[in-house]
């Protein structure tokens, strides 16, 4: 952005991007409560997913893959550069497994300028 830092300032603060709301459309809502009564009427789903996420993530443990010690059915796996995560992706993708590379980035912006 260029311009006068209050005119930023207000810009980022005004803006509809940048405005957060913490309310969900109501289809999201009714769908969000039909997930929970499916979780609540069979259990065994519940315990389904995390039999696979076991297996899971101990086949990446053991192919020497760092999963940081989760024990969620999101799993990280940790690839050591933005280029060894994306060349993951790319061969997991390719083999219809859902995978989002996330890159972490150490030099962030100063927003507060």
């Amino acid at each position: 952005m260029a311009g006068k830092r209050e005119l930023i300032q207000y810009l980022r603060h005004a803006s509809r991007a940048y405005i957060f709301s913490a309310a969900i459309p109501p289809a999201q809502a009714a769908a969000a409560k039909v997930a929970f009564d499916v979780i609540l009427d069979e259990p065994w789903r519940v315990e389904k997913l995390n039999a696979n996420t076991e297996q899971f993530i101990n086949g990446l443990k053991g192919r020497g893959f760092d999963t940081m010690n989760t024990q969620t059915a999101i799993v990280p796996v940790l690839c050591g550069s933005d280029e060894r995560a994306f060349e993951l992706t790319g061969i997991a993708q390719h083999k219809n497994i859902f995978v989002l590379p996330v890159v972490l980035r150490l030099c962030l912006p100063d927003w507060r300028a």
